[in-house]
């Protein structure tokens, strides 16, 4: 825990158990929750919201007629890779 931070709920998605506090690796965790029933629930949240997110994309693009990644070709056929100017490396650059 951070100095002058309250404690929170955290959900550790390596071992599947609640913690109160930052006791792991704020990599292995999901949070801050607060409450200790939030931070159970923490994974059906991020399902919920995720399905939510997805309609709201479907929507989006079916309004605004945004192309589909289908459409748009493959993941290959959107990247091009650059010379570095001083033709040392390649770096990949997206092209959307």
């Amino acid at each position: 825990m951070w100095p002058g931070e309250e404690k929170k709920w955290y959900f550790n998605i390596k071992t599947g158990k609640v913690e109160y506090g930052r006791i792991s690796s704020l990599f292995d965790v999901m949070g801050p929750y607060n409450s200790e029933q939030e931070a159970q629930n923490a994974l059906e949240k991020a399902a919920e919201d995720n399905s939510k997110w997805d309609e709201e994309n479907r929507s989006w693009d079916e309004e605004s007629g945004a192309d589909s990644p289908s459409e748009l070709g493959s993941e290959e056929g959107r990247v091009k890779i650059k010379r570095d100017p001083k033709g040392e490396e390649d770096t990949p650059s997206a092209i959307f």
